[in-house]
């Protein structure tokens, strides 16, 4: 998992859909070397 792949974007657009969509899911399956701050992003949201 890397920034340059817009996995920020992905998150943050998804949070706004899953609003809307209660049932929808988001898997990401991927390792690398900022999986650690992805994964502390997600703990944070409400």
């Amino acid at each position: 998992m890397y920034s340059r792949k817009s996995i920020t974007e992905l998150i943050e657009a998804f949070v706004k859909i899953a609003a809307d969509f209660p049932q929808v899911h988001l898997y990401l399956i991927a390792d690398g070397p900022e999986r650690s701050m992805f994964e502390a992003m997600v703990q944070k949201i409400p």
